[in-house]
């Protein structure tokens, strides 16, 4: 899921707004120097444009809140308000963890801090990305910064009575379990690492298959629902590129992303992920990336897959 900003009792208008205009100058700079570069070269302008509109969003969210909503780990910056200021400690905690699994799973070596934004309430998060109230998440990413939805809101109340515990002996590991279950914090830092690592050059299902194939890698966790079975008609790898966000069996979109992105690392191999990973950090087309590591179309791929399940029964 993607993305971020928060309004605050105390803004830094003045701040945001000198650093705003000399930040939009120097974007426009920026595009037309990348737009001559594209004319020249041909190359994918979309990931040489997206890291300038992700520090422009840095910038906008660090002005966002006031110092004393604020708490650092060793690779965090997480802004709350006052409900959950007892909870963050433990949410960074526990982030930290995931953290070391994640980077070094995905050869990544995390510098600074990521911006986290900790939403009190569902309307918070909705107000923030204009949605409906029908629509809604635990999690949201975009521009280098995570959104996480309050852990007050789906802990049970002796859970989120051990979660502020701190003294207790136990409380790590007892509530670890139910937190990670719940927490969608490892899903959208993988959409951070793939940001950082390929400057958002691949299509949606890739980013939504890679952070649930990490969910699964580091935290045993895999979304399975009668509404996402592979024995029902599938969503062609086109529809999962061009309507991702419009199909209208979203759990089936994301099961068949996560099951793609599986069998292209572990039926496949772990050296030709990476050979793809490499070409998309060069802003290589994702179907010429594809065809250079794998050695065929994403179109055959995609019929090895299919093959692949009826043949292992995959559900």
């Amino acid at each position: 899921m993607f993305l971020i900003k928060h309004v605050t009792q105390q803004k830094q208008t003045q701040s945001i707004s000198r650093r705003g205009k000399v930040l939009l100058i120097s974007c426009m700079i920026s595009l037309l120097l990348i737009g001559s570069f594209y004319f020249l070269h041909n190359k994918n302008i979309e990931s040489y444009v997206y890291p300038i509109a992700r520090a422009a969003l840095k910038i906008h969210v660090e002005h966002e809140f006031s110092q004393d909503q604020m708490y650092q780990t060793a690779h965090l910056t997480i802004y709350y308000q006052t409900p959950d200021k007892t909870l963050v400690p433990v949410m960074g905690k526990l982030a930290e963890q995931d953290i070391s699994k994640i980077d070094q799973l995905l050869s990544f070596q995390l510098q600074g801090r990521v911006p986290v934004i900790v939403y009190p309430t569902r309307n918070a998060m909705q107000k923030s990305f204009g949605w409906s109230e029908n629509q809604s998440a635990v999690g949201v990413y975009w521009g280098d910064t995570i959104g996480l939805l309050s852990p007050r809101l789906w802990l049970k109340g002796d859970e989120l009575d051990m979660a502020t515990d701190q003294t207790s002996t136990v409380w790590l590991h007892d509530f670890s379990k139910t937190y990670r279950k719940n927490s969608a914090f490892a899903h959208e830092y993988t959409h951070y690492v793939l940001d950082q690592q390929l400057s958002d050059n691949f299509p949606r299902w890739f980013t939504e298959g890679m952070a649930q194939y990490v969910e699964y890698k580091v935290q045993g966790y895999e979304w399975i629902e009668p509404d996402n079975s592979l024995q029902q008609k599938l969503y062609s790898l086109r529809e999962l590129t061009d309507q991702f966000d419009d199909l209208p069996n979203q759990s089936l979109a994301y099961r068949e992303s996560f099951m793609f992105i599986r069998f292209l690392i572990e039926e496949k191999g772990w050296g030709k992920y990476l050979k793809l990973r490499d070409a998309l950090a060069l802003h290589h087309l994702f179907s010429n990336a594809v065809q250079n590591a794998y050695g065929m179309s994403l179109n055959e791929l995609e019929s090895q897959w299919h093959r692949y399940i009826k043949k292992e029964h995959v559900m």
